[in-house]
């Protein structure tokens, strides 16, 4: 099994006590800026300003929607008639939230500006996976999702029983994410296909994790006919992923046939 090791202490710098799990989520920001940055330059998908624009509305907007879904999911409904803790600083945050508010607003930004949605679509997901390997060290780390009981190998050694570590388990899975990204990002493939391919398996892996999620300990995810709030945003996007994988791959077809 996995030992288990204690989350580390907050690096003290400058008087200022900095959490490690906050450190490594700021990496993860800056990753998944540069990353959307540096595809969408190779890409000569649009001048450089652009892009660092776009970036930066993903990454706002998924902060935002982490933050409030993790106060919904803290308080419930009735944070609503409590704006003020959509405000402040406590609260855990919602990987899935995020990604939907991230998804939502990048559209959006994308719409308005006349843009091409599904090559856009590919930068994100050429990007996503570096951002994720550096906020699931950060989630093992802090062992913030604890999954069930079990006696495999992979499981850690928490201090009430072994049990699987879900972030540390999705983040052993993301550098397969980051390889098949880069192996698709060589292709010329049509546009769509790798942000198909890559959020397919994102969603995959995603909804199939959470059912080890911890389901008898205090602050367990609520569900909702089984299924927790990430398994139900991983469904739509295993449906709209696999639709652009599926019609890429038909105009490649089919531009095959013409040519």
């Amino acid at each position: 099994m996995i030992p288990y090791l204690p989350p580390p202490q907050p690096i003290s710098f400058l008087g200022v006590r900095l959490p490690v799990f906050g450190l490594l989520l700021f990496a993860s920001m800056i990753a998944t800026y540069a990353a959307v940055v540096h595809r969408g330059r190779a890409r000569e998908i649009a001048p450089v300003r652009e892009i660092q624009g776009f970036a930066r509305v993903l990454l706002l907007a998924a902060v935002a929607g982490a933050h409030a879904g993790g106060v919904l999911s803290d308080h419930g409904l009735s944070a609503l008639g409590r704006p003020a803790l959509f405000l402040s600083q406590e609260g855990s945050f919602s990987s899935s939230a995020g990604l939907v508010a991230a998804a939502l607003a990048g559209a959006l930004h994308v719409r308005v500006k006349r843009w091409d949605v599904r090559a856009w679509a590919d930068v994100v997901a050429w990007a996503f996976p570096f951002g994720l390997v550096l906020a699931r060290a950060g989630c093992a780390l802090a062992h913030d999702h604890p999954g069930r009981l079990s006696t495999s190998w992979w499981a850690v050694r928490f201090p009430g029983g072994a049990r699987l570590d879900c972030g540390l388990l999705e983040g052993m899975a993301a550098p397969l994410l980051i390889a098949l990204a880069v192996t698709l990002g060589r292709r010329r493939d049509p546009a769509g296909r790798l942000a198909g391919l890559v959020g397919a398996a994102y969603g995959l892996i995603r909804f199939s994790l959470d059912f080890l999620r911890v389901s008898d300990l205090p602050g367990a995810d609520p569900r909702l006919l089984g299924l927790t709030f990430a398994q139900w945003v991983s469904l739509p996007l295993l449906a709209g992923c696999g639709y652009l994988a599926i019609t890429a791959s038909a105009r490649a077809r089919a531009a095959a046939a013409t040519s």
